[in-house]
């Protein structure tokens, strides 16, 4: 039992209970070594059980880098196990940039989501967010499939995203529709013969994602929209068996005309103006080309600056020929 101790203090006197004996204070030493060995879940190891969680892209739903390069590691060290082949297909935007420049980034971001969508429907396929939240680069793990197969899987999924309409708003007041919108693919696969005992799954999927990019920049570099391997072999056949695409557009409400001369000014109601047609991609019966409209002092003045670089006396015509 413990003892009261008696304690003066200026004159007068006051009891507290007196320390512990040392052998009676192994229970004490006993919760702090039992503290010690469990120790109560800190806000640093909460935070980590939670992002341990699978992480999905908020923009596009599917997952992002670092989940899936958990889930890809995974997968190929399973294949691997079972001697079952593996392939990647690296997805990428053709002239995605265009799209942000001409329409805005939230148009941009529409597409991606649009894109995104198609992808995620691939059966059987892991699919990420490769270029981070700024980019337009998509993985599609294939677990089970060769190079073939994944080939077929990258030709359909082009065809789909090629038939994608698209809505978004360039502006408060302007909403647009965008389509034609393409992608190119890089395919590369491992089969369970070339594999190195010694591979492990990380080095795997590195080794995929190598081979795919080289794929990738020769689809691009052959013009986009179309399926090559590491070694340009199967981007071939995709490409002589798949149409050329349309370029992105939108279908904008036609603008007055104003003019009654196209060309040359003079006479009639569109005298003080000059419209000169410029090229455009992807036209149809839906859309013309768009316009250059110049005032009449204005195409004067173009048409001696083109004449005078081009080495020609300028001709008293006002207009462009």
């Amino acid at each position: 039992m413990h003892q009261t101790e008696v304690v003066a203090v200026h004159g007068a006197t006051r009891s507290r209970p007196a320390l512990p004996s040392r052998r009676e204070r192994p229970s004490m030493t006993t919760a702090h070594r039992t503290a010690e060995e469990h120790p109560a879940p800190s806000s640093a190891d909460a935070y980590c059980e939670t992002c341990r969680k699978p992480l999905v892209d908020g923009l596009t739903g599917v997952l992002d880098r670092h989940e899936w390069d958990r889930r890809a590691t995974e997968a190929v060290a399973a294949a691997r196990s079972d001697g079952l082949p593996v392939a990647l297909i690296l997805v990428d935007l053709d002239s995605f940039k265009s799209v942000n420049d001409t329409y805005g980034h939230l148009a941009g971001d529409a597409v991606l989501r649009a894109v995104a969508g198609v992808l995620a429907d691939v059966e059987g396929g892991i699919v990420g967010r490769y270029g981070g939240h700024a980019g337009d680069e998509f993985l599609i793990l294939l677990p089970g499939a060769t190079a073939a197969q994944a080939v077929v899987t990258a030709r359909r999924t082009q065809a789909a995203v090629r038939t994608l309409v698209i809505p978004a708003r360039a502006s408060r007041s302007a909403t647009v529709t965008i389509d034609g919108q393409t992608v190119s693919m890089g395919i590369a696969a491992e089969q369970p013969a070339a594999r190195a005992a010694v591979r492990t799954g990380a080095d795997a999927v590195c080794d995929l994602l190598l081979d795919a990019d080289v794929g990738l920049r020769a689809a691009k570099r052959a013009g986009g929209d179309l399926v090559c391997g590491a070694d340009g072999a199967p981007g071939e056949a995709a490409g002589s068996s798949l149409p050329r695409p349309r370029r992105s557009r939108v279908r904008r409400p036609a603008r007055p005309v104003r003019g009654g001369g196209a060309g040359v000014p003079g006479g009639g109601p569109g005298a003080d103006e000059v419209r000169i047609p410029l090229a455009s991609f992807g036209q149809d019966a839906r859309g013309g080309p768009d316009e250059l409209v110049l005032s009449s002092a204005a195409a004067e003045h173009l048409h001696r600056v083109l004449t005078e670089a081009l080495g020609r006396p300028p001709s008293p015509r006002v207009g462009l020929p």
